[in-house]
């Protein structure tokens, strides 16, 4: 008898449906936010030695959300089982270690070493000359006080990143256990704010590092709320074009009339409104663009997942621009130290710049890739022969 149950329960066993994970795939509409948000970036560096009018108004507009973008993108991409446990907590600090330290530090030291050579060779101007080691500066860099260079500008990005990602996650595994933690995460956003807002209005001295992480955080923290909602915000076609023009609109209108605001709400409308509808227009945006051709959505996606190369390298790749230019029109060469690109009245330059900066920053990733693989594949030959 009990062998027949046994057999009748074995049977039941197996009836039984296997249940299979759902294969967790890659957001392409973030890939494709960083992309457009990363060329925003570069272009508007390039226009910043050719300001008429119209590039002006340019130059303000991206200006007034794509970093901000990133950073929300950053809290949209942030998952909470990342800090789960001790164990899972040092992997998530690591991955910032190696993916947003390091580079930081690496780059802008290497900068520093080289600075006298790129004064000689007329990158840098001449009173950035110096006759001592830059021992103090290598510091700063090593432990985010500062250390920046010309060419490593827009690493402030990677150290601010890196600070607040890492400060998330740690508030993130110390509180999982409380109760109302998201209340909690909203209260220290709040703060940020508040630090931020008192600093601008110079009612308090605080480190010019802390600045832009308290701003930084609290759009961080839109991006995880907005991770929480993107089910209400997935939209159709035509209401995708609606919401992406009305939020560009909205947000040109909000820049004329800031200059008009108390300084107060001309913060707050920086920090939370500017960033809000950007990204709603660059969501919506992403939105339609992933439902289209396939070629535009795999070449935006690439740029989306390579802008550390462009981050780190688009300065370099703007001299190669500015160098042809100089010998074309027969300019002094000394005029090539000029930061970030030539001021000149040529104003089409800067589409020159963000194509060819760009381009050059992805054929670097291609190499450097291509190099790493040899390598790591020599090395691995010769643990085998050992």
């Amino acid at each position: 008898m009990e062998e027949i149950i046994a057999r009748e329960d074995n049977l039941i066993e197996q009836e039984k449906p296997t249940i299979v994970e759902p294969i967790k795939t890659r957001d392409n509409r973030i890939d494709i936010i960083k992309a457009i948000a990363i060329i925003l970036m570069v272009i508007g560096h390039a226009i910043e030695g050719n300001m008429p009018t119209y590039l002006e108004y340019t130059h303000n507009f991206i200006y007034s959300f794509h970093m901000a973008v990133f950073f929300m993108a950053s809290g949209f991409c942030f998952k909470e089982d990342s800090v789960k446990d001790g164990k899972s907590y040092l992997r998530f600090f690591w991955k910032k270690v190696k993916s947003l330290y390091i580079p930081y530090v690496l780059f802008n030291v290497a900068c520093l070493l080289l600075n006298n050579v790129f004064v000689s060779l007329n990158l840098y101007g001449q009173e950035m000359y110096t006759q001592s080691f830059p021992i103090k500066q290598i510091l700063k860099a090593f432990i985010l006080s500062g250390g920046a260079t010309p060419f490593g500008g827009a690493t402030w990005f990677l150290r601010t990143l890196f600070i607040i990602s890492v400060a998330h996650g740690t508030l993130i595994f110390l509180i999982k256990k409380i109760r109302y933690g998201e209340v909690f995460i909203i209260i220290v956003a709040i703060i940020c704010l508040l630090i931020y807002c008192l600093s601008q209005l110079n009612m308090v001295s605080i480190p010019f590092i802390i600045i832009p992480c308290c701003s930084a955080y609290v759009e961080f923290a839109m991006g995880v709320a907005v991770n929480k909602l993107k089910n209400k915000l997935t939209f159709n076609f035509i209401l995708n074009i609606i919401v992406s023009i009305i939020s560009c609109g909205l947000l040109i209108c909000v820049l004329f009339v800031k200059e008009y605001l108390f300084a107060l709400i001309n913060i707050f409308v920086g920090v939370i409104v500017c960033p809000i509808l950007g990204w709603m227009m660059l969501w919506c945006l992403a939105d339609i663009i992933n439902k289209g051709k396939s070629w535009l959505v795999k070449s935006l996606c690439y740029i989306g997942k390579n802008t550390m190369f462009i981050v780190l390298w688009h300065f370099v790749f703007f001299k190669p621009v500015s160098l042809i230019y100089i010998m074309v029109c027969k300019l002094p060469i000394e005029r090539l130290a000029e930061h970030p690109v030539l001021f000149t009245e040529t104003y089409w330059l800067w589409i020159v710049y963000t194509i060819v900066s760009i381009a050059l920053c992805l054929l670097l990733r291609e190499v450097y890739y291509l190099v790493k693989t040899k390598i790591i594949n020599v090395i691995n030959k010769k643990k085998v022969k050992v």
